[in-house]
C-alpha cells in the first residue's frame, strides 16, 4: 500500500471509528495479532472496511487521473493551435516585409526610422543646428554670408557622398563583389538590404560611420579656409562646432541611404533655372543682392540645404537654394 493510500485509509478509518465509538464488539468476533508492538485488525468487518476504503481510493484516483488527462489533452490542443497561429503570423509578417522591400511605393510608417518622421527631424536639424552654426561663423570669422553657405554646403555634400560610398562598400562586402562589379538593387536582393538596414540602424555602426566620414571631411585645409591666420585661436572651437553639426547631419545621411524606400539628397542644381526645380526647392533670402555675371538671372547660384527625394524624383522635403538676382 502506498503512503498516500495508507493516509487515505487512516483518515477514513478515523471517521468510521468515531461513528462506532458507542458500539462494543463481541468478544467472539474480534481477535488481534500483535507483532513487535503493532496491532492489526483482523475481524471481517474491519477487513471489509479496509477493502472498501482502498477500492474507493482507487476509484477516486482513477477519476482524478482521467480528469487530468482530459485537461492536459485540451492544453496540448490549445498549445498546438497557438504554435500554428504564431507560425502563420510570422509567415505573413515575413511576406509583407519582402513585399515592402521590393515595392518602392510602400513604407513601414510604424518604424521609428521611417522616412516621414526622419524627414521632419532632418528639417529641424536645418532650422536649428545649421542656423546656429551659420550664426557662429558669422560672429567669429570674416567670411561673407555666401562664402559661409558655400563652405558648409561643400562639406555637407562631400559627407553625403562618402556615406553613399560606405553603404556601397557594405553591400560589396556582403556579396564578395569586386570594385568593378555592379551592385544589385533592393528589388533583386530584398533580404540582403533588409539585413543591412537592421545592422545599419545599430548605434555602434552609426557612430563608426560618423567618425569615418568626419575624419575625411574635417581637414586642416578646411579649417584654415574658414579661419584666417589672424584667427587661429578659434580653431578648437571651430572644429568642435563643425563636428557636432556633422555628427547629426551624417547620421541622417546614413539613415536615409539605408532606409526603404531609399532616399537621396539633391545637390546638383547649380545653374538650373529656379522655375524648373521649384517643386524640390524653396528660395533662400540673402542679406545682400546676389549678382554673378557668369550665371543667368533667376538661376541657382548655390545650394543652402539639399532637398530629400525618392528615386522617382518625388519630394519628401524641399531644400533651399540661393537665386541669382
Amino acid at each position: 500500500m502506498s503512503d498516500t493510500a495508507a493516509a487515505y485509509v487512516q483518515m477514513k478509518m478515523s471517521q468510521e471509528t468515531v461513528a462506532h465509538t458507542d458500539k462494543k464488539p463481541e468478544a467472539s468476533g474480534i481477535s488481534t495479532n500483535v507483532d513487535n508492538g503493532k496491532k492489526e485488525p483482523c475481524c471481517k468487518e474491519c477487513q471489509k472496511l479496509v477493502d472498501d476504503l482502498l477500492s474507493n481510493y482507487d476509484t477516486e484516483m482513477k477519476g482524478l487521473q482521467d480528469r487530468y488527462d482530459r485537461l492536459y489533452g485540451r492544453y496540448q490542443d490549445k498549445e498546438r493551435s497557438f504554435q500554428d497561429l504564431q507560425e502563420r503570423s510570422d509567415s505573413i509578417t515575413s511576406h509583407m516585409a519582402d513585399i515592402m522591400e521590393t515595392k518602392s511605393d510602400l513604407e513601414n510608417n510604424t518604424d521609428e526610422y521611417a522616412n516621414i518622421p526622419l524627414g521632419k527631424k532632418f528639417e529641424q536639424l536645418y532650422t536649428t543646428e545649421w542656423c546656429d552654426l551659420s550664426e557662429w561663423l558669422e560672429e567669429n570669422t570674416n567670411l561673407s554670408e555666401l562664402d559661409r553657405i558655400k563652405t558648409v554646403t561643400k562639406v555637407s555634400k562631400e559627407a553625403y557622398y562618402l556615406c553613399e560610398k560606405v553603404a556601397e562598400e557594405q553591400i560589396r562586402h556582403f556579396l564578395f563583389l569586386d570594385s568593378e562589379d555592379e551592385i544589385p538593387d533592393s528589388e533583386k536582393e530584398p533580404s540582403l538590404y533588409k539585413e543591412r538596414r537592421v545592422l545599419g540602424k545599430q548605434k555602434k555602426v552609426r557612430t563608426q560611420v560618423q567618425k569615418r566620414v568626419i575624419d575625411k571631411v574635417v581637414t586642416e585645409d578646411l579649417l584654415a579656409n574658414l579661419s584666417p591666420e589672424s584667427e587661429k585661436e578659434i580653431l578648437p572651437d571651430l572644429k568642435d562646432k563643425l563636428e557636432k553639426f556633422l555628427e547629426k547631419y551624417i547620421d541622417f545621411c546614413w539613415l536615409f541611404i539605408i532606409t526603404h524606400p531609399r532616399l537621396y539628397f539633391e545637390f546638383e542644381v547649380i545653374d538650373k533655372k529656379y522655375a524648373d526645380i521649384k517643386e524640390q526647392f524653396k528660395t533662400y533670402s540673402c542679406q545682400d543682392k546676389v549678382v554673378d555675371e557668369t550665371k543667368e538671372k533667376g538661376s541657382v547660384y548655390c545650394v543652402v540645404w539639399p532637398s530629400v527625394i525618392y528615386k522617382d524624383d518625388s519630394v519628401l522635403m524641399k531644400g533651399d537654394v540661393v537665386i541669382v538676382d
